[in-house]
């Protein structure tokens, strides 16, 4: 039997933790995480996305804030984090009075060694009246 070539799998970057947001208001918000293991990761960035689900509207007596309809994934520049030390970021890339899902991960030389996405929901504050 001739000898096969082995071939190493990265193990990746693990999820990120404790990953919170605070401080909204009718145009940012702010996201704190903590790093988790690297594993076989050899970090470049921390990349965040978010993604509009609601937008409310008001009127006299009521608010409704139906979902809108499938909205694509966009990478927030301002949370595009080149230090790995660097934890947190603020998103103002953001509507007023909206519901936005948010995603984070690690990522890596080896796009196979990146960390799995962690998640949250992040709700934008109406504009002062």
């Amino acid at each position: 039997l001739g000898s096969r070539p082995r071939t190493t799998i990265p193990v990746p970057a693990e999820v990120p933790t404790n990953f919170t947001v605070s401080d909204p208001d009718h145009q940012s918000f702010r996201l704190d995480w903590v790093a988790a293991s690297t594993m076989d990761c050899r970090f470049t960035n921390w990349t965040v996305e978010i993604r509009l689900t609601h937008k409310c509207v008001t009127g006299y007596g009521f608010v409704s804030c139906p979902p809108v309809a499938s909205q694509p994934w966009i990478i927030v520049e301002s949370c595009v984090v080149t230090s790995r030390s660097t934890t947190s970021c603020v998103v103002d890339t953001v509507e007023s009075y909206s519901f936005y899902d948010v995603r984070l991960r690690e990522r890596c030389t080896d796009p196979t060694a990146e960390s799995p996405f962690t998640t949250l929901i992040a709700e934008v504050s109406p504009r002062p009246a």
